[in-house]
């Protein structure tokens, strides 16, 4: 019994021998091929669902029986390789270099929400609205049909809009045009009496309530609104509109555009003239307002050039508190 017990052993031994002199190994290490840095954890795959991953520094080793394989490498952004190797009872050193593939850019060119697809509380005020509603009233005016916003006018007077948005002054509020941002970049105020006349370019009006889809910086936790202008495909028009309302409140505003143009230009304008005489003594205010659009569309991208600005001549209500309370409640 005994005798059969160390022959059984020593074949065992002999067999276990036998089957480990028929594998080989195959080890490397593997780098980007332009900056020669180890990439960790890149897989190294020969069979179905047979693999290993190369450690912290790079390096793999693989045991294999002998016999001929495809070894294939791949890593997160880097071009795969494969490499055909035949394993013969030794030990072989396979180094490899990978190299980066090219991501595509993605630009942020709109931040507008889109219904049943951006989970963010919006609401959208159309061009016919605009025409219908904004007479000779401050942009910003516009909003107060919107839940959640209330907007006044600060000592009565134009361009002295101040909007609040679930509670949140305009310092917590993003005004962007056509997507870039308005807000002072120190403070983050808005002054909406630089934007007299933009009124009567604007064909769509954006009010996020909350954090919203927008990307940028500016501090934007109570909202943001996003006025969109005139494109390219705005057709040719000549126009000419009287606003007359209290308070002597009156504009005249001229506009114009030229369509669409050969070559795919298109060219914008307006000039506007604005007179408020205010709800109080000291709160008179005149404005003139100009702005110009360029656009060029090559293939499926526009460029546009946007220029507009509104000089300003008004009273300082509190420059009557010199002369007494009488001048200022008189009527």
């Amino acid at each position: 019994m005994r005798r059969h017990c160390v022959t059984s052993f020593f074949f065992f031994l002999f067999v276990q021998i036998g089957l480990y002199a028929q594998q080989g190994i195959i080890s490397g290490k593997i780098v980007d091929a332009t900056t020669h840095e180890p990439l960790p954890g890149a897989a190294i795959m020969w069979a179905d669902g047979k693999g290993v991953v190369a450690d912290f520094d790079g390096y793999y080793e693989i045991k294999l029986p002998n016999g001929e394989y495809s070894l294939s490498v791949s890593y997160v952004s880097y071009h795969s390789q494969t490499e055909r190797i035949t394993i013969n009872n030794s030990r072989l050193v396979l180094d490899f270099s990978l190299l980066p593939t090219m991501l595509s850019e993605i630009e942020v060119v709109s931040d507008l929400a889109k219904p049943r697809e951006t989970p963010v509380a919006f609401s959208n005020i159309s061009i016919e609205q605009i025409r219908e509603r904004l007479g000779s009233q401050d942009l910003p005016m516009l909003l107060n049909v919107t839940p959640g916003v209330f907007v006044s006018q600060r000592e009565g007077s134009d361009g002295q809009a101040e909007v609040r948005i679930r509670g949140f002054n305009q310092q917590n509020v993003l005004v962007l045009v056509d997507g870039v941002p308005m807000n002072d970049m120190h403070n983050g105020r808005v002054y909406w009496s630089n934007w007299q006349g933009l009124g009567v370019n604007t064909r769509l009006m954006q009010v996020q309530r909350g954090l919203g889809a927008s990307k940028l910086a500016i501090p934007s936790v109570g909202g943001s609104i996003n006025v969109i202008t005139q494109g390219i495909d705005m057709e040719r028009v000549f126009s000419v509109r009287q606003d007359y309302g209290n308070r002597n409140n009156a504009q005249t505003t001229f506009s114009a555009s030229s369509g669409r143009l050969k070559g795919n230009w298109n060219i914008q304008g307006a000039l506007a003239f604005k007179y408020n005489q205010g709800w109080v003594d000291g709160t008179t205010t005149t404005w003139f307002s100009y702005y110009l659009k360029i656009n060029k569309q090559i293939k499926k991208h526009t460029f546009s050039f946007t220029a507009f600005g509104a000089p300003q001549w008004a009273d300082q209500r509190s420059y009557l508190y010199e002369f007494g309370i009488e001048a200022y409640s008189k009527s």
